[in-house]
């Protein structure tokens, strides 16, 4: 079980990490973890997207605003075309942030 855990990180142990201040490690396995879910479950699969989702929140944080725009743009466009844009993961992925549209420009002071 620990070298399932260590081979597939969950996004909580990532962000255990990133609130760590090891964002630079953090970012490394949740590109790792995206990569994994991309092959085994597809761009279209809803963990798939929070990976996205979570990728695109470490890079916010490490104020690499136009790579966590484009990733989060990306995984809501996914989300609104495969669940529609009420279902409740469309929703919350956009409730966060209010929207992508500019978010990242906001969160480090370009907006």
């Amino acid at each position: 079980m620990l070298l399932a855990c260590v081979s597939h990180p969950t996004d909580c142990d990532l962000c255990i990490l990133g609130l760590t201040c090891r964002l630079e490690e953090s970012e490394v396995l949740f590109r790792q973890a995206l990569d994994g879910r991309v092959e085994l479950l597809g761009r279209e699969d809803d963990s798939t997207m929070d990976s996205m989702d979570a990728l695109a929140g470490c890079l916010l944080s490490q104020g690499r605003c136009p790579e966590a725009e484009g990733l989060y743009a990306e995984a809501l466009a996914l989300r609104r075309r495969v669940n529609g844009a009420d279902h409740v993961g469309t929703c919350a992925s956009v409730g966060p942030r209010g929207g992508t549209e500019g978010h990242a420009q906001e969160w480090c002071g370009h907006g």
